[in-house]
């Protein structure tokens, strides 16, 4: 059975206009993934549909304040990867 694995990739790091996110969601069903960022509180502030197994997926953050942020994958409901980005303008 073939084994599902999800990385993300994310820069640059600090960002201040257009984070980047490389995906790859092997083996994984694309029906409903999306890009999440939460801010520290836990809020999601920004929600991206996601169409393939693996893409970059450009996500404006010229609106969001300066701060700390988390960016999840979630694939089949859960969150598969998450990494920590900063937005700094």
């Amino acid at each position: 059975m073939a084994q599902n694995t999800a990385s993300i990739n994310l820069y640059p790091n600090p960002t201040k206009n257009i984070a980047y996110v490389d995906y790859n969601l092997s083996g994984y069903n694309t029906n409903g993934s999306k890009i999440e960022i939460r801010n520290m509180l836990g809020s999601v502030v920004k929600e991206v549909s996601i169409e393939s197994n693996q893409g970059t997926q450009a996500i404006n953050v010229n609106d969001m304040p300066n701060g700390v942020y988390l960016c999840s994958v979630v694939c089949n409901g859960k969150v598969c990867q998450t990494k920590k980005m900063v937005v700094k303008h």
